[in-house]
């Protein structure tokens, strides 16, 4: 079957792997399930591969993914609240019960971002909604909020939106907007420190495209509650830290597939096994641990290998 690499994301980075499996997601809606599937190149830093039963040109699904723009500022992932975290645990259940008045498919839609913000969690005898630890937001920033004004700013230019996708999935990355990444990409990371100039008076450095893209990643990271916070799919936690893993396959799935592929045990474990992972077709693992830069900035560190077969396990 024709593949499309696209070249641009790295699949060895967190936000490469969340802006990948964006890609794939909405790819999917648009195109429907069981006609995109999904794997990665074998080479690094393992760019990801979209599968489809015709071929699929770089310029057709940057329109594609344009199109699904269009409509995000309205849509219910972006409307439902505007800074998640403030919510209380009778909020969060208020809104998730109203995704059951909105009909079949946009229920199911809407029930699978608002897993993917948050779950209640035990606080002593109380409950509290616990946000998914991709929201990183402090100060100034919200979320979904600032999404909401992404998809806007976004939308407004259509032929800069059409760069901006290019840039993303297809590169290179040239970190000229002025756009934070949510802490999901470790190369804007700053340590305040060492800094010449304070925070305030510097401007975010981002690709605004692939951060929209791997926003768009979040519902297959769907948040279960654990002990009195949050783990969602593909994370584990270790010494009380959470870490996202992800794995690195070769063999097209589909959106079923690559669910149960994040969410093994073999993935989260602290030493995936080799013999199972080349049972699987799993060519490596990776690990981007939640940490901070400060006592309020927190983002995810850049990536580090847990196993790969052509080498032995890496310690920890």
């Amino acid at each position: 079957m024709p593949e499309l690499m696209l070249t641009g994301i790295p699949g060895d980075s967190p936000i490469g792997a969340m802006a990948a499996l964006g890609v794939f997601r909405v790819a999917s809606i648009v195109q429907g399930a069981g006609n995109v599937k999904f794997a990665w190149s074998k080479a690094e830093p393992f760019c990801p591969l979209l599968v489809t039963p015709e071929p699929l040109t770089a310029g057709a699904l940057i329109a594609m993914l344009a199109q699904h723009i269009e409509g995000a500022v309205e849509r219910y992932e972006l409307t439902w609240a505007d800074r998640a975290k403030a919510l209380s645990a009778a909020d969060f259940r208020a809104h998730a019960a109203k995704t059951l008045d909105l009909g079949t498919d946009g229920g199911y839609y809407a029930a699978n971002w608002i897993v993917a913000f948050g779950a209640e969690a035990a606080q002593g005898r109380d409950e509290e909604f616990v946000p998914t630890p991709f929201d990183t937001s402090f100060a100034q920033q919200t979320f979904p909020g600032d999404f909401r004004q992404l998809a806007k700013n976004l939308h407004e230019d259509p032929l800069a939106l059409t760069d901006s996708l290019r840039e993303a999935i297809f590169g290179p990355w040239m970190y000229r907007d002025d756009q934070h990444s949510m802490g999901w990409d470790p190369t804007t990371v700053r340590v305040h420190a060492h800094s010449p100039q304070a925070p305030s008076k510097s401007k975010a450095q981002g690709v605004r495209a692939a951060v929209w893209l791997a926003f768009e990643s979040l519902p297959l990271f769907p948040c279960f509650p654990r002990g009195r916070g949050v783990q969602p799919r593909g994370f584990s936690c270790r010494e009380r830290q959470l870490e996202l893993c992800w794995p690195i396959w070769s063999v097209p799935v589909a959106m079923g597939a690559l669910k149960s592929l994040l969410g093994l045990e073999l993935v989260t474990c602290a030493r995936p096994n080799v013999a199972e992972m080349r049972a699987r077709g799993i060519h490596a693992v990776f690990a981007s641990r939640r940490t901070r830069s400060s006592k309020y900035a927190v983002f995810f560190e850049a990536a580090r290998v847990k196993a790969r077969l052509r080498a032995e396990i890496h310690a920890e």
